[in-house]
């Protein structure tokens, strides 16, 4: 799984590779598997959901000393923005932002997806309080996850 973020981006995103030398790249698996031996482990409910959630949890975890304005996750799996919400616990200061892509897309649609975002990227980062988006075309936004809507929080839908 290592690396998978950096050929994602060589074959998808040429123009952003010089910046992920600036960036920290978790892979959330493997942080969970180093962190919790298997017998422990957890599988239940969405796949990923659980070591998503607590690889962001241990990273927010770290955040806490000085914690960030915003968090933007952005992922094309429900369980990535669900398990980037989960970082409200750990840092109540800081605004999550999420950005639902559309599920398993083709080339076009992920293009598109790519060209709105890159568009919309400094208002997104601008907002503030949480936000969700989502540009998976003609769906309605997601259910809460059974938490309260923030004051500060919205849910649209734009592709």
């Amino acid at each position: 799984r290592h690396g998978w973020v950096e050929a994602a981006c060589k074959a998808h995103l040429p123009g952003c590779v010089g910046l992920l030398s600036k960036m920290r790249i978790v892979s959330a698996p493997d942080y969970y598997e180093g962190r919790v031996p298997e017998q422990r482990r957890v599988l239940m409910g969405e796949p990923g959901l659980v070591w998503k959630a607590f690889t962001f949890s241990c990273l927010a975890v770290e955040f806490q000393a000085s914690p960030p304005a915003s968090i933007l996750a952005v992922g094309d799996n429900p369980t990535d923005a669900q398990a980037a919400r989960v970082m409200r616990n750990y840092l109540p200061s800081t605004a999550i932002k999420t950005v639902q892509f559309t599920p398993g897309p083709s080339s076009s649609t992920l293009a598109k997806e790519q060209v709105v975002l890159r568009g919309q990227l400094p208002a997104l980062l601008a907002a503030r309080g949480h936000l969700r988006v989502s540009l998976v075309p003609d769906v309605p936004a997601p259910p809460s996850d059974n938490e309260s809507t923030e004051p500060g929080e919205s849910e649209s839908a734009e592709a």
